[in-house]
Parts: C-alpha cells; sequence; structure tokens
C-alpha cells in the first residue's frame, strides 16, 4: 500500500536488511507520499501476540528500538516477507496503535 495524501501513520520500519534495528516511526502523507511502500499485517491475536504492545510506557523505546526477541511467528514471517519484496515500513496494529489509548485507536484504526 502507499500512503494517502493528508494522512499520518505510524509504521514499524524494519530497516533493510534482517538483523536491521527495527522501530515505529510516525510519517505524514504529503506530496511524495506514493513513494513510501508499507504492507499491512492481519492476523488473530494470542497470548503470544500480546506480549509486544505498544502503550503509552513504551512509547518512547519502541520509537528507538523495539525488542523482537520476543514476537511472535506472524511477525516474524511479515518482516521476512517484507524485506523479500523489498518493502522497509509493516502496519501491525498492535504495534502502531497505542493500545491504552482511545484517541490514538481512533486515529490509527482509520
Amino acid at each position: 500500500m502507499a500512503l494517502p495524501p493528508n494522512t499520518a501513520l505510524r509504521l514499524v520500519d524494519i530497516g533493510t536488511y534482517m538483523d536491521s534495528n527495527t522501530r515505529t516511526v510516525d510519517v505524514s502523507g504529503g506530496s511524495d507520499a506514493g513513494a513510501l511502500q508499507y504492507i499491512t499485517l492481519s492476523y488473530r491475536w494470542t497470548e503470544e501476540t500480546k506480549l509486544t504492545n505498544l502503550t503509552t510506557k513504551n512509547k518512547h523505546q519502541f520509537q528507538r528500538s523495539i525488542p523482537t526477541d520476543v514476537w511472535p511467528k506472524v511477525y516474524r514471517d511479515a518482516v521476512s516477507i517484507a524485506h523479500q519484496l523489498d518493502v522497509r515500513y509493516l502496519w501491525i496494529d498492535s504495534l502502531c496503535i497505542i493500545q491504552n489509548q482511545p484517541e490514538d485507536w481512533r486515529k490509527q484504526a482509520a
């Protein structure tokens, strides 16, 4: 998907290599919004996927680096596929929406 103009979105930056630092980034659609490509992950939440969630408490940490060592297989598979497709960004709801902030849910889920 390409980011539509006049859109603000949080994405997971997986870098360009499998060992790249993974972090969240806030992006805005503008005149070059079509150049930013990302993949969305649709999946079923489980106890395993609940281990890594974006919250107000860890938001600043996730902007620097997301600990991926406890990621469920579905997240790791999404990263692998994105790298194979040369796509640097992912949208994963548990990592891109602040889970304990209703206003962020309204903005990011739209």
